[in-house]
């Protein structure tokens, strides 16, 4: 495409559009900073929309409308429960798939067909030694999930019943 998306470590963060049509000359287009205390965004994009987890109390999956690429606008938002912390956040059709910073690693499923509304659906806990899911990956019906153990394990999830993942590995 002719846009690239990043966020900003900041305290808001922000999502900032890039237009790469040049590579030799990137060039910010338009920005948008997030609510107050959501700090450190995450992000990945997906038609017209960029999807953010943010690292704040209580995370949350922020929704960004950037069909106007100079004027993003935050559309939309769900917090997570209390221990979800925020890694990493991939979607997939009505899906966005996220991954937890905590221990144990959690996976989190948020419904964001409706992205003014997004709507956490489901999820699942791994085991108390499998901390720390900071990545995610997804690849048919499953999620690989990246652990931070000592060996370095990847978890995998079947994720064809969203509101019921179910480890498979």
């Amino acid at each position: 495409g002719r846009y690239a998306y990043v966020s900003t470590y900041t305290s808001p963060a922000k999502v900032v559009v890039i237009d790469i049509s040049n590579p030799a000359s990137p060039t910010r287009v338009g920005a948008v900073t997030l609510n107050a205390g959501e700090n450190n965004a995450q992000i990945t994009a997906s038609g017209r929309y960029v999807y953010a987890t943010t690292f704040t109390a209580q995370a949350s999956v922020v929704v960004i409308d950037v069909s106007n690429p100079a004027s993003p606008t935050r559309i939309g938002g769900v917090l997570l429960n209390a221990g979800e912390g925020y890694a990493q956040i991939e979607v997939a059709g009505r899906y966005a798939y996220v991954s937890t910073w905590t221990a144990p690693a959690k996976l989190v499923v948020v419904d964001v067909s409706n992205p003014a509304s997004p709507t956490r659906v489901g999820g699942m806990t791994f085991d108390t030694n499998e901390n720390s899911a900071l990545s995610i990956s997804l690849a048919g019906r499953y999620a690989y999930l990246s652990a931070d153990t000592v060996p370095g394990k990847v978890l995998v999830a079947d994720v064809s019943n969203p509101s019921s993942p179910v480890r498979v590995g």
